[in-house]
């Protein structure tokens, strides 16, 4: 997919807000921002938004790899859901899923998907962000009144206010050592928070895949804990493709080994649950895939002579929903601090 980059000339070295993570959380805080009259600066290690609203796609098949849907619980997050459905970027996929034995619960809230994809709701919240993309950021300093961006090629990106939107050990291994020290107990309290690997492999089938409908199943037990048939999702119309995720305990289990292994064992156990062989498939690794536990507040700010914030899926009751308001009220927090200056 193709995602936005509108201002990936700009070389300015200083800014108001830069936010590290061009993941959901991290779009909602420069989206929320840039309504406020505040232009933050993204930096994004990979070469495209979304994070783990990674969607896939290759001349044989199309395939949502990391999260499948979402749903809309809070009101916080029911404004970016409407923008989505709005813009054409998302719609209802179902309200149920069926088990392997072909039960399905209980007709509950809608569950939404992309309408080409999961990455495609990162895409529309990117638009008109000042997004810098292959960008990894190395260390960051805290400074006179500011924060000091060091990256990897050396670059030194001045913030007044920075936003680390990554898993939480990711965002605080990017804290200098001085920094780490001096903190103490103020980064203590987030440190306790660990993440869960994730694997999932991507598969491109003979055949139908003989999903029941919508085109998506829990597994009760084994390695698997999903499947998805995105032909039946409706997002790869012109091959059987399909993503299978491994359960948390297979996940934690065979983190050690590689990845090639891992993915072969998904596949062969996902042969029993589908009707047409895997011609090929592709694996993926997370190493900090979902967190184990998640925070009660919406983000969380250390104050210095420069304040650092942090947002993303570890607060606020994680998923979708709760990554994307940890960004909003993030962003909001931001906003506030920069009208009393």
């Amino acid at each position: 997919m193709t995602s936005i980059n509108r201002h990936s000339g700009d070389r300015k070295k200083s800014h108001q807000v830069v936010i590290i993570g061009a993941g959901i959380a991290g779009l909602a805080a420069a989206r929320t921002l840039l309504q406020s009259g505040i232009e933050a600066l993204v930096l994004e290690e990979a070469s495209d938004v979304g994070g783990r609203l990674k969607t896939l796609e290759t001349p044989e098949g199309v395939y949502d790899v990391g999260a499948q849907y979402f749903t809309v619980r809070r009101p916080e997050f029911r404004d970016i859901a409407d923008y989505w459905l709005g813009c054409g970027a998302a719609r209802e996929w179902t309200r149920a899923f069926p088990n392997t034995s072909g039960v399905s619960e209980l007709q509950s809230h809608p569950r939404y998907c992309g309408t080409t994809g999961m990455q495609g709701l990162a895409e529309a919240m990117a638009k008109d962000l000042n997004i810098r993309k292959d960008i990894r950021v190395k260390i960051i300093r805290e400074d006179r009144a500011c924060w000091l961006i060091e990256t990897e090629t050396r670059e030194s990106i001045k913030a007044d206010m920075a936003l680390l939107t990554p898993p939480l050990p990711l965002s605080l291994r990017l804290i200098s050592d001085e920094n780490t020290w001096r903190m103490g107990a103020l980064i203590h309290t987030l440190a306790g928070i660990l993440y869960t690997p994730i694997f999932s492999v991507t598969a491109l089938l003979d055949g139908p895949s003989g999903l029941p409908s919508p085109g998506a199943i829990r597994i009760d037990d084994g390695p698997i804990a999903w499947i998805t048939d995105n032909q039946m999702k409706g997002i790869s119309p012109q091959a059987p493709a399909v993503t299978i995720h491994g359960t948390q305990e297979f996940c934690e289990a065979n983190q050690e080994k590689p990845i090639e292994t891992t993915g072969e064992l998904l596949a062969k156990a996902a042969a029993a649950f589908l009707n047409s062989p895997i011609r090929r498939y592709q694996t993926h690794f997370w190493s900090h895939g979902t967190p184990s536990s998640t925070r009660l507040d919406s983000h969380y700010v250390v104050d210095g002579r420069a304040p650092l914030f942090f947002a993303g899926d570890a607060f606020a009751g994680g998923r979708i929903e709760g990554a994307t308001v940890s960004g909003i009220t993030a962003a909001l927090a931001i906003a506030e601090r920069l009208k009393e200056q």
